[in-house]
């Protein structure tokens, strides 16, 4: 079965990426609902500077969102700010997507 293609406005700004571990996309399902984080535009470098954990290099965003999928519907969580906090080789742990699937 073939979906129609449709787009979506993050509202976050481009280039965004999915989180993963750097060869897939990391998503967890719970219920009939699957969620996804997005991360935007990478930080600029100096935003690494007194950080340990991560570089500039793994191109981290200050800004995501979760999306939501469930069937054909797909939902958007508010926007999330968190210094360097969406890197797309490095996923959230489980529990950032289960507290997004269960909010509210």
């Amino acid at each position: 079965m073939r979906l129609a293609e449709k787009y979506l406005d993050l509202g976050i700004p481009a280039p965004c990426q999915f989180l993963g571990d750097g060869r897939t996309v990391t998503s967890h399902q719970y219920g009939a609902t699957t969620v996804v984080l997005v991360g935007g535009p990478a930080a600029a470098e100096s935003d690494y500077r007194s950080l340990d954990a991560v570089t500039a290099a793994q191109r981290c965003s200050h800004i995501g969102r979760g999306l939501l999928v469930n069937g054909e519907r797909v939902s958007l969580t508010p926007v999330m700010v968190e210094r360097v906090g969406f890197c797309p080789s490095i996923a959230p742990d489980e529990k950032v997507y289960y507290a997004i699937a269960h909010a509210g």
